[in-house]
């Protein structure tokens, strides 16, 4: 199964929305909406310094 890999490679607390339940992802929409303004879909490469600017 799928999930318990991620889980287990990560080593974080994670959380998956059901498929085609955009509620339930209410802040991770968000965050990419805040994240957007500073690297466009265009963007190909984030740094690790501009990232930890941002964050």
């Amino acid at each position: 199964m799928y999930k318990p890999r991620v889980v287990e490679a990560l080593d974080c607390d994670t959380y998956f929305a059901k498929p085609y339940s955009s509620w339930e992802r209410g802040q991770n929409e968000n965050a990419n909406g805040l994240l957007r303004q500073y690297f466009p879909k265009a963007m190909e490469l984030i740094f690790e310094e501009l990232l930890a600017k941002v964050l």
